[in-house]
């Protein structure tokens, strides 16, 4: 469901770790309200992150209308869910997010394009090693796992700490890199070294210019 994955996606772009209520409107007025503390101490067995899932399964998303968050710190915002836009960097754009690892942005990004719709995760690493994810040689080991749980149970193997790129690709063939926020200083560094080039072929103009001007007044007299 498309509504799901949107919504999943903006969750996770806060960070399911700060957050301690969302309520969902629907179309009649009617209210569905989520409360960590509530469900985490009715079964301390589950997690978090699992806790929040199940509840948003239950969701009827077809007559959703909005969605509101309020985080631990008090921060509140809200999700319009008639008006989801493409993108999974809204609550950045809001400026209501903590610096998000890049766990949970692989995380964010994967729900926002939809999990259903994944083939392929090729992570690579700083040493240019790389591993894939393969949905269907995954399901095949594990056939009782949802699409869900087999992705995740595998990122949470992931190394994260020194991935540098990572590719998907889905059932369409369509392909794509998550921006992991890593490549902005690498492009001020190559910017920097551009400018520093640019100068020194200036200085070099420069003197050759002032040996020309030398040798001509040198000619004239």
């Amino acid at each position: 469901m498309l509504k799901l994955a949107k919504v999943k996606a903006e969750l996770y772009s806060s960070g399911i770790d700060v957050i301690d209520e969302i309520e969902v409107e629907y179309e009649n007025g009617q209210t569905s309200t989520y409360k960590s503390d509530d469900l985490f101490l009715a079964d301390p067995a589950i997690d978090k992150e699992e806790s929040l899932s199940n509840w948003l399964a239950n969701i009827h998303w077809n007559t959703a209308e909005e969605l509101k968050v309020e985080l631990f710190d008090s921060t509140t915002f809200a999700i319009d869910l008639n008006h989801l836009q493409d993108n999974t960097n809204n609550a950045k754009q809001r400026g209501n997010v903590i610096e998000m690892s890049t766990f949970e942005t692989v995380k964010a990004g994967l729900y926002g394009y939809g999990l259903d719709t994944i083939d392929e995760i090729e992570v690579e690493y700083e040493d240019g090693q790389s591993v894939k994810y393969v949905l269907d040689d995954a399901l095949e080991a594990d056939p009782e796992a949802s699409v869900e749980d087999s992705i995740l149970g595998w990122l949470h193997q992931v190394d994260w700490d020194n991935v540098v790129e990572v590719s998907v690709e889905t059932h369409d063939d369509d392909k794509y890199k998550i921006d992991l926020g890593l490549e902005d200083g690498e492009e001020d560094s190559e910017d920097e070294e551009d400018s520093e080039d640019e100068d020194d072929d200036d200085d070099y103009d420069a003197d050759e210019n002032e040996e020309d001007e030398v040798e001509e007044e040198e000619e004239g007299q």
